[in-house]
């Protein structure tokens, strides 16, 4: 058994690099044993963390299961910029830095305040 494989395997699903500043962007990802591949299900305590480089607008929200070892949570994203994304299940004492995270990148459109 490999011991640097930890207790939680994460895989974002369906995850846009870009979205415009201002929208609510659903995260949805999937939680599996990684030794066995098999969805992480019933975690009631999994979180959320989003911020706007270069750390401001920090939020925390709840994500909820949606079944089969996926999860959902809504990132509200404010004004336009590179947007972090990490995960926790503090019940398997999983914090944000032990798992993959992402980015996401908030711009305007062309012509909607954006370059052209």
């Amino acid at each position: 058994m490999d011991e640097r494989l930890g207790v939680l395997a994460l895989e974002y699903l369906d995850l846009p690099a870009k979205a415009r500043p201002g929208s609510t962007l659903p995260v949805r990802f999937k939680l599996t044993d990684p030794r066995t591949h098999s969805p992480r299900t019933g975690l009631g305590d999994v979180r959320l963390l989003h911020y706007r480089a270069p750390g401001l607008d920090r939020t925390e929200v709840a994500a909820k299961e949606v079944g089969g070892g996926v999860y959902e949570a809504k990132a509200r994203l404010g004004p336009a910029g590179a947007y972090y994304l990490y995960v926790s299940a503090p019940s398997l004492k999983v914090p944000y830095a032990e798992l993959p995270f992402r980015s996401v990148l908030a711009t305007a459109p062309v012509g909607e305040g954006g370059r052209p």
